[in-house]
């Protein structure tokens, strides 16, 4: 379920929180080692309770959403779903490494990002003008193609939900391509990138 076990690591402390309740409700989490516990419990019964907490910690609503979400996600297999259409997701995310605006695509299960470049080859950077244009240029396209991109200035990330479909799929990237047309159509008129 997590990147570190996917990539084969074995984390000491890992941060998790808007998955155990699919953002539902707000709650965050600290995953820690036998080690790093034993060392903070210890450190508790001699100086007193370890207190890293704020109003709204441990909420038993929050907390029982959370619980109902997990036991969803594992009742549903839906992380065989995300295996099983993932490859789908890779394969439109790569694809999109033809178009002139885009330099590099990375992925991994439904999560993914392209960089945006100002030309090719070379992945060229965009100057000073066209770090300033890409981001509104690229978030009025994609209002008009029923999107919101979703990214920094030079890259744009990609995060659906973990029960999309292969024709969701196929609908969001068709959307982005033709978002990042318009784009470099916008770009190419104000002289951001050579025509």
């Amino acid at each position: 379920m997590f990147a570190a076990e996917t990539l084969g690591l074995r984390a000491d402390l890992m941060s998790i929180a808007k998955g155990l309740c699919s953002v539902y409700l707000p709650i965050a989490g600290v995953l820690m080692t036998e080690e790093i516990f034993a060392a903070i419990a210890k450190q508790s019964g001699e100086v007193g309770m370890f207190a890293l907490t704020f109003t709204t910690g441990g909420h038993p609503t929050t907390s029982a959403v959370a619980l109902r979400n997990i036991e969803l996600i594992e009742e549903r297999d839906v992380l065989a779903h995300v295996r099983s259409i993932s490859p789908r997701f890779l394969e439109r995310l790569q694809a999109l490494t033809d178009h002139p605006l885009v330099g590099e695509a990375h992925g991994m299960g439904l999560a993914g990002t392209v960089e945006l470049v100002a030309g090719k080859p070379g992945n060229l950077p965009f100057d000073e003008q066209g770090r300033k244009r890409i981001r509104p240029v690229m978030r009025d396209c994609g209002r008009k193609h029923g999107l919101i991109p979703r990214g920094f200035v030079e890259c744009q990330s990609f995060a659906p939900p973990l029960i999309i479909t292969g024709q969701q799929i196929d609908e969001m990237f068709d959307r982005f391509s033709r978002t990042l047309d318009d784009a470099a159509a916008h770009l190419r008129a104000e002289g951001v990138i050579a025509a």
